[in-house]
């Protein structure tokens, strides 16, 4: 069997990326895969053994379904011997079911958003849009991989019949990762004995980090000691600058950009983990918060791990760091559910196992 994925991360090109080891661990489990990337120019195709990468090298978005039929056209051959998967409903989706029906080749789509949240349309007519590709086109696919049982429970009360093809498959955390991290020294001193409130998140309208930065000067008006670290990069940064800058509140909080492998130190030292998206698919960060320890709050997406409030719901925010910040009990309670909740987090083997399941699920049984 070998796999055709179009994607939209370009970090795959970037060695030692998360996304780059996570495709290099797929081809382990097929004959070849070939990952189409979304790129801007200035990218050349790689080979890592059985693993192809391509650029699209468009100067515009408008040009990319072009050049993912010409780069798809040199790579397909026997089309008897292929799966394609799509990053996402959308785009690349639109993208991978032009192919299926070009070649005949089965065709998966990943979802990684809940696309049927209110919240999700209303961010902009291009996810309004989206939204509405998105339901026509999980009904094309020959299978359907999401990242949550939220999402599943979505899409199927929309959309009964496509549950037998439906596999929840979240992207895999090494939870031993943020265990076993030693507390780090430097970062020890620098916080001292001050309460640590951490937000891990691309910096983007849907993660709402205005609405955590308002909740969190809310409770420095209660708590002297709190102070809030906010890990990213994104198009947002300036805007959240500014407005700390505003509540002048610059010594308490922190925007960062850290190396991924500072990540569980970081995680670590955190008394407490804030999450206050609109939507997600799984939220990823909060189960490597709770996987270091860390009491989880967060609003009504995803996993729903830890404390869970309304989404956009500045006050049982606020009240609930409030109650995890004056009740140690309240914060030993909430880790005690995050690692129940984790038990049964699936080993690296079981997932791609799971993986490689998924495409061979829709590949033509005759070459199984």
């Amino acid at each position: 069997m070998k796999v055709l994925l179009l994607s939209t991360d370009s970090q795959v090109f970037n060695e030692g990326s998360a996304v780059r080891e996570r495709i290099k661990e797929y081809g382990t489990l097929v004959e070849e895969i070939h990952v189409i990337v979304y790129t801007r120019p200035g990218l050349k195709e790689e080979v890592m053994g059985n693993v192809y990468l391509w650029p699209t090298n468009n100067h515009f978005r408008i040009g990319y379904f072009r050049r993912v039929y010409g780069l798809a056209k040199g790579v397909i051959k026997n089309r008897e011997d292929w799966v394609i998967s799509s990053q996402d409903p959308f785009e690349t989706g639109w993208a991978a079911y032009k192919l299926k029906l070009r070649f005949n080749i089965p065709f998966q789509v990943q979802v990684h958003t809940d696309f049927l949240s209110p919240y999700f349309s209303e961010m902009s007519w291009k996810n309004k849009f989206r939204a509405t590709l998105a339901k026509w086109l999980v009904k094309k696919a020959d299978g359907i991989r999401i990242v949550s049982e939220r999402i599943r429970k979505s899409i199927t009360s929309h959309i009964p019949h496509l549950t037998a093809i439906i596999a929840v498959l979240p992207i895999f955390v090494d939870l031993q990762k943020f265990r076993d991290v030693l507390p780090n020294e430097e970062l020890a001193r620098k916080y001292g004995n001050d309460f640590l409130i951490l937000t891990v998140a691309r910096l983007e309208p849907e993660k709402n980090l205005m609405l955590a930065i308002d909740a969190v000067a809310d409770i420095m008006r209660i708590h002297s000691r709190a102070h809030y670290v906010i890990i990213g990069s994104g198009s947002l940064r300036e805007v959240l600058a500014d407005k700390i800058q505003k509540l002048n509140l610059e010594k308490r909080i922190e925007i960062k950009q850290v190396n991924s492998d500072d990540l569980p130190q970081w995680y670590k030292r955190a008394n407490l983990f804030l999450l206050t998206s609109n939507f997600e698919g799984y939220g990823m960060a909060a189960v490597e918060a709770a996987a270091a320890g860390v009491p989880v709050v967060m609003t009504n997406v995803g996993a729903s791990l830890g404390e869970v409030v309304p989404v956009k719901d500045r006050v049982a925010i606020v009240s609930a760091i409030n109650q995890l910040i004056e009740q140690p009990e309240s914060r030993r309670e909430i880790i005690e559910q995050q690692n129940n909740f984790l038990k049964n987090w699936p080993t690296k083997i079981d997932y791609l196992a799971a993986i490689k399941n998924s495409w061979q699920a829709i590949f033509p049984e005759s070459k199984r």
